[in-house]
C-alpha cells in the first residue's frame, strides 16, 4: 500500500476501551451512541489494536472528555507526531 510517504500516528485502542469499562453499562449500543459512530464501527473497534490520533481525538471528544483523561501519554504521542 502507498502512503505517498505520510505517516499516520497512532495510538492504542486498549486505553479507550478500558475507560468506556469503567465508566459505561456493557452495552454496545450505548457505547457506540456514545462514541457517535455505528455499532458496526464500534464492534470493529473492539479488535482493533490501534487508531489514529484523529479518531481517538474524536471518541474522547464524544465522551465529553480530553484524550489525556483516556490516554495518559497523550502529550508525548502528539509530541512525538509534531516532531515526525
Amino acid at each position: 500500500v502507498a502512503t505517498l510517504g505520510l505517516s499516520i500516528a497512532m495510538v492504542e485502542t486498549k486505553p479507550l476501551i478500558e475507560f468506556l469499562n469503567k465508566t459505561m453499562p456493557r452495552d454496545n449500543l450505548q457505547r457506540a451512541f456514545a462514541l457517535e459512530c455505528s455499532l458496526e464501527m464500534y464492534r470493529k473497534l473492539l479488535y482493533r489494536e490501534k487508531i489514529s490520533l484523529y479518531k481517538a481525538d474524536e471518541y474522547a471528544t464524544a465522551l465529553g472528555r480530553h484524550p489525556i483523561d483516556i490516554w495518559n501519554d497523550w502529550y508525548e504521542i502528539t509530541d512525538r507526531d509534531a516532531c515526525a
